[in-house]
């Protein structure tokens, strides 16, 4: 029969606490490294391509003016928009004014032609698209379903986003008897 001393169950549990708390400091250092090289990681994505970020924007402003959220619909305007002589400011006031008239409108891209320039910020975006919804009386309501309306929108690249910077409305006999 061997003998041994027995264990003071004090010094265990300080021993088993150094290695815990070494334990705990080391998971601690690893989620913050993994944690900042994620975000390297972030930071250092390429920024979506112009057909990809514009498909995106416009799908974001189909989805807020379906919702009837002005705001977030005009997120994709650029602070510095200029449209056939139309400012940010003009393009929210058109927002309300179809929203008080057709009450719910959804927007219905048939054809989406993005050429970006060569640098990359900038693009040219060709835009046939349709309006349908619910006027405030209850009747359906739609403009440009049989012919698309066509408008050229010149978008830039902000930060990450692509925003409209320009738009001018190409001839269109529907277009026209819609303003």
């Amino acid at each position: 029969m061997v003998h041994r001393e027995p264990q003071r169950s004090g010094a265990r549990a300080c021993h088993n606490e150094s290695i815990m708390r070494l334990g705990r400091t080391r998971v601690l250092w690893i989620l913050g490294l993994v944690a900042a090289i994620a975000a390297v990681v972030w930071l250092l994505r390429p920024a979506p391509t112009a057909r990809e970020g514009i498909a995106a924007s416009l799908a974001e402003f189909q989805r807020a003016l379906a919702e009837g959220q002005n705001n977030d619909a005009l997120d994709i305007v650029s602070r510095s928009f200029q449209g056939d002589g139309y400012t940010r400011g003009d393009a929210a006031r058109g927002l309300l004014s179809l929203r008080r008239t057709w009450g719910s409108v959804r927007l219905n891209i048939a054809n989406l032609e993005v050429y970006p320039d060569p640098g990359g910020a900038t693009a040219v975006a060709l835009i046939d698209f349709s309006l349908s919804g619910v006027s405030t009386a209850g009747t359906a309501r739609s403009i440009g379903e049989r012919e698309p309306l066509r408008v050229s929108t010149t978008w830039a690249r902000e930060g990450s986003t692509w925003r409209c910077v320009g738009l001018s409305a190409l001839p269109n006999p529907v277009y026209e008897s819609f303003w």
